[in-house]
């Protein structure tokens, strides 16, 4: 499946239909493979635990799909039926094992900044957290004390006063 090739200028409404459809089919068929994958996987009947992992492209994959999953090593030993130490030692001494499990949890977070980016647009509390985690955004409060006397001519309950004002607020933006 090959997508139209892009012009210059604005697309017409049916080459924008077309390059959406096909771009929802394309993703389909992504999630369908993996999605299948893991089905199969997981209606596998139990096996008695392995002693340890073979570098093959089905050990890859699992580990990938698990990692992608966003399980933990716990989690994806059990998928490849071995310990968890067992795992371990296995992505420590397989780089290619150990690049596979990163790059499941890295396309794991793509999927949630993916998901998350679609709510922001639709959810204002979604937006400022986005606003927040992704362009540094932060609420800032201002405090500013009006008083017209000179700090020697101020009473120590005034001065107590306002030093407690500062420590209410110190307060109330630690828990924002």
């Amino acid at each position: 499946m090959e997508l139209p090739k892009r012009r210059r200028g604005r697309p017409t409404k049916a080459e924008a239909e077309e390059r959406k459809s096909l771009e929802a089919q394309a993703q389909a068929v992504y999630e369908q493979s993996s999605e299948g994958f893991l089905d199969a996987v997981l209606s596998e009947p139990y096996q008695k635990r392995k002693e340890g992992l073979t570098l093959d492209d089905e050990t890859l994959r699992r580990i990938f799909e698990a990692a992608k999953l966003g399980a933990g090593l716990d989690e994806a030993a059990a998928l490849l039926f071995v310990s968890e130490p067992a795992l371990v030692r296995f992505l420590s001494q397989n780089p290619t094992a150990q690049d596979a499990w990163d790059n499941g949890l890295a396309r794991a977070k793509l999927i949630i900044r993916r998901a998350q980016r679609g709510l922001a647009g639709k959810n204002a509390s979604m937006a400022i957290f986005r606003g927040k985690n992704d362009l540094g955004q932060k609420d800032e409060v201002v405090n500013t004390i009006n008083n017209n006397q000179n700090v020697e001519e101020m009473s120590k309950e005034d001065l107590m006063r306002i030093i407690e004002m500062g420590r209410r607020d110190d307060a109330t933006k630690a828990f924002h």
